[in-house]
């Protein structure tokens, strides 16, 4: 009986050391938005690291996996719509047509949610939210 009992308390403190590494901030997985869009379903209203091409300005709210992707006939796949873009928009030219990391929720389906987007790309999106600002990638 007491070899259970010590089994039962290090089977509880590990499954308790794993289930707060999981939900750790630093778990947030890094993506591309053509990886967002070939699984919709799965990434829908989760918390990513989106690492692609910016392509902002007027009637532009644009993410794509690369800068040479966002001039393809097909760009759609490569593509999310950048929702709540505030801080890139009044950061233009820090941000404008650079590769950054953006941290927001992944949403399969613009039309279903509570805001108005007129200048997406495609109607998957990343809400971004308010931390931690754009990260620029050095180098690309």
């Amino acid at each position: 009986m007491k070899n259970f009992t010590i089994f039962l308390t290090l089977f509880t403190i590990s499954t308790s050391v794993l289930a707060a590494e999981a939900a750790s901030p630093s778990k947030i997985v890094t993506v591309t938005p053509s990886q967002l869009n070939a699984n919709r379903a799965f990434y829908h209203g989760k918390l990513v690291h989106v690492r692609g091409f910016v392509n902002v300005g007027f009637e532009q709210r644009e993410l794509y996996d690369s800068r040479a992707s966002s001039l393809t006939e097909d760009s759609f796949k490569t593509c999310v719509t950048i929702v709540n873009a505030g801080r890139i928009l009044s950061n233009m030219k820090k941000y404008n047509h650079k590769m950054l990391i953006l941290t927001g929720v992944f949403t399969k389906d613009i039309r279903k949610e509570p805001y108005l987007q007129l200048a997406g790309c495609n109607l998957t999106a990343i809400n971004l939210a308010d931390q931690p600002p754009p990260e620029i990638v050095l180098g690309k």
